[in-house]
Formats: structure tokens, C-alpha cells, sequence
């Protein structure tokens, strides 16, 4: 199976083999924003809801906000090759 993809990214030219590296890319991306974006989102409203917040929320809070901005910044520094 590993052979028969290999095979098919060899008989690709360079323009498709960039494409499809970039579409994975940003599926990648898209997915990984959003699941952080949502992560952020439930434990902010559980913060601003009045829970008491335990000793892991504010490290989780941390680290979904900067995979968010990280994932974003790369996105737009790989985008910049599409214009």
C-alpha cells in the first residue's frame, strides 16, 4: 500500500505534489484552529460562569490560545506563497 502511494507521488509533477502538500496543510490547520478555538471557548466560559477553575485550566487556556496565533501565523506565512 506505502509502494502503490509512493508511486503515485512520484508520477505526480512538482506544481501537484506543492498542492497537495499545502491542501493537507491546511486541513490540518483548519482542524487543529478550530479544536483549539473550541477548547478555549469551553474553558473561558467555564472560568466566566462562575466555576472555580482548577489548578489545569489556566495551562490549557494558555496553550490552546498559542496554538491558535502559532497555527494562524503559519497559515498566513504559508498562504503568502499562493498570491
Amino acid at each position: 500500500k506505502h509502494i502503490i502511494c509512493f508511486n503515485i507521488l512520484m508520477k505526480m509533477d512538482q506544481d501537484s505534489r506543492l498542492r497537495a502538500t499545502r491542501s493537507a496543510f491546511y486541513l490540518q490547520a483548519g482542524v487543529g484552529i478550530s479544536a483549539n478555538t473550541c477548547l478555549l471557548c469551553l474553558n473561558l466560559a467555564a472560568i466566566l460562569g462562575g466555576q472555580k477553575p482548577s489548578l489545569i485550566d489556566l495551562p490549557i487556556t494558555q496553550l490552546a490560545l498559542t496554538h491558535i496565533v502559532l497555527l494562524l501565523t503559519v497559515a498566513f506565512l504559508v498562504s503568502t506563497d499562493i498570491w
